[in-house]
C-alpha cells in the first residue's frame, strides 16, 4: 500500500510539469534581462553625454552636472539588479532541473512499490522515497524563495525606470528654454525617453513570465 507522501506526490505529474515550466520561464528570463542589461550599458552612454550637456547650461549648470551623475549612478544601479536577476534565474533554472528529475525518480519508485510484495522491502523503499520526497520539498521551498528575490529586484528596476523619466522631464524643460543648446538638451530627453519606454516593456515582459511560472 502506497503512503500518502506517494499517493500526492508521486502518482501526480502536476510537480514535475511546474518545474518544467519555471526551468522554461528562468531561460526566457536570462534572456530578457540581457536587454535590461544592454539598456543599462546604454544609459551609462547618455550620462556622458549629459555631463557635457551640463556643462553647456547657461543658467543651471550645476543642477544639470547633479543629474548627469544621477543617470550615471541609476545606469550602475540597473546593471547590478540585472545580474541579480540573472543569478536568481540560473539557480532557479538549475534547482528546477534537479526538482524535475527527483520527481521523476518519486515516481519511479512509486511504480516500483506497486509491484512488491515483501513487507521488509515496501518499508525500506518507502523511507527512500518520503526522504526524497522531503528533498523536492526543500528544493521547491528555495526555488519560490529565489523568486521572491528575483522579483524585488524587478520592482527596484522598475523605481529605477520611474527615475529616468524624471530626469528626462528636466532636459525637456532646459531645451525650452537654452536657445543655443537647446537641440543638445532635446537630444538627451529624447534618448533617455527612448530608453525609459525600452526598458519599461523589458520590464514588463519579465514580469508576465514570471508571473505565468510562479503564479504570482
Amino acid at each position: 500500500m502506497l503512503t500518502p507522501v506517494l499517493q500526492s506526490q508521486a502518482l501526480d505529474s502536476r510537480n514535475q510539469q511546474e518545474m518544467v515550466t519555471i526551468y522554461e520561464a528562468c531561460i526566457h528570463v536570462r534572456e530578457t534581462a540581457r536587454g535590461l542589461l544592454d539598456r543599462s550599458d546604454e544609459m551609462g552612454l547618455i550620462a556622458v553625454n549629459a555631463e557635457i550637456a551640463a556643462a553647456k547650461s547657461q543658467v543651471n549648470q550645476e543642477a544639470f552636472m547633479v543629474l548627469a551623475n544621477e543617470t550615471g549612478k541609476i545606469a550602475r544601479q540597473m546593471s547590478v539588479l540585472v545580474g541579480e536577476i540573472q543569478g536568481d534565474a540560473h539557480a532557479l533554472a538549475k534547482s528546477s532541473l534537479t526538482g524535475g528529475e527527483k520527481s521523476r525518480r518519486l515516481n519511479r519508485i512509486a511504480e516500483g512499490l506497486e509491484r512488491m510484495s515483501r513487507a521488509d522491502n515496501v518499508a525500506l523503499v518507502q523511507q527512500v522515497a518520503t526522504d526524497l520526497d522531503e528533498n523536492i520539498r526543500g528544493i521547491r521551498g528555495d526555488i519560490f524563495s529565489r523568486f521572491h528575490h528575483m522579483e524585488e529586484a524587478r520592482e527596484s528596476v522598475l523605481r529605477q525606470i520611474v527615475k529616468i523619466a524624471r530626469i528626462t522631464t528636466y532636459f525637456r524643460i532646459e531645451a525650452s528654454r537654452d536657445v543655443q543648446h537647446g537641440a543638445y538638451f532635446r537630444n538627451i530627453a529624447d534618448s533617455l525617453a527612448q530608453l525609459s519606454e525600452s526598458a519599461d516593456s523589458v520590464a514588463g515582459d519579465m514580469k508576465n513570465v514570471i508571473k505565468a511560472a510562479f503564479h504570482a
